[in-house]
């Protein structure tokens, strides 16, 4: 081969099989195993802040479910991978005899193919979501699929990051160090092998990347104190006009991590600018109907 960069990547992939291969051998693990892990998480959280009347009816209480089980590995390396996503929003109605009003509901399920390096891993996965509304029609209904290619640390997921961080006898930078990225494109028509109403509805997304960072400031015995940046930045498009969107998130988590999971108290502040859309305004403001900006979020978080 004669391109130096295709070459390079040939060779690393060369080592990263060979080394799976030879701690397979030498744990006497199967190559191939079904159902070898089983990642679950379950939140509660209350919105505060709220700047107008909309996000005040709009964002009460939230709570989400996550299920991720792995189906299948193959040589400690290659992983099929699906997550399923479950998040009822409740908003309140102050001035009715029903406080907590069911506003909303969204539905996830990606698809992902998982590849373990030693530096990090990466993903190639399909992501579908979908927002319906309960007993009301201020908004449509919005569903996407989006193909996108991630990279990011073998501590991604906080089953993994607390116990490395609490069990870690030297208190590096690196082992306190989390981070996922990923860029994605929004399958119009799939290709023109579809209509757009099929695998893409009333949503003016083109494409988005995403970047979040995780980070240990202190532990102490089996808890760990972490700061958080959530970044995305992608494109919209509303009729002939295409403009850039964004949204800002920073965390801090205090977690007791388990043996066998464990639990957070997380706070959350969001900025963004989400361009506004025609059927996406609010019946008060012309908020777009997926902004979360200047919210504090407040919850508390089980994972395994």
């Amino acid at each position: 081969m004669s391109c130096p960069i295709a070459r390079s990547i040939v060779m690393f992939l060369a080592v990263q099989v060979a080394s799976a291969e030879i701690s397979d051998s030498a744990s006497a693990r199967p190559a191939l195993e079904l159902l070898p892990e089983l990642h679950m998480s379950a939140d509660l959280s209350r919105y505060l802040l709220p700047k107008n009347d909309y996000f005040r009816e709009a964002y009460f209480l939230e709570g989400e479910v996550m299920i991720e089980p792995v189906w299948v590995s193959y040589a400690d390396m290659a992983y099929f991978i699906t997550v399923f996503e479950i998040n009822p929003n409740m908003g309140q109605k102050g001035l009715r005899n029903v406080l907590f009003d069911p506003l909303a509901v969204n539905f996830a399920f990606t698809t992902i193919f998982e590849f373990r390096f030693r530096p990090l891993m990466v993903h190639v996965g399909e992501d579908h979501r979908c927002f319906h509304e309960i007993d009301r029609k201020d908004f449509p209904t919005v569903y996407w699929n989006m193909l996108y290619l991630a990279a990011c640390s073998r501590t991604m997921r906080m089953s993994v990051f607390g116990p490395q961080v609490v069990g870690e006898v030297e208190w590096s930078a690196e082992r306190r160090f989390a981070w996922y990225a990923r860029w994605g494109v929004f399958l119009k028509g799939f290709f023109d092998l579809t209509t757009d109403s099929n695998v893409d509805f009333e949503n003016p997304r083109i494409h988005e990347a995403q970047l979040w960072l995780r980070y240990a400031v202190l532990k102490r015995r089996r808890f760990v104190l972490a700061s958080l940046g959530r970044t995305s930045v992608g494109a919209w498009k509303d009729g002939d006009e295409v403009r850039a969107y964004w949204r800002q998130v920073f965390g801090v988590e205090n977690s007791f991590c388990g043996r066998m999971g464990g639990v957070s108290l997380f706070v959350y502040y969001f900025l963004d600018d989400m361009p506004p859309h025609q059927k996406f305004q609010s019946p008060y403001h012309d908020d777009p109907r997926f902004s979360k900006d200047r919210l504090l979020e407040i919850g508390i978080r089980l994972y395994l």
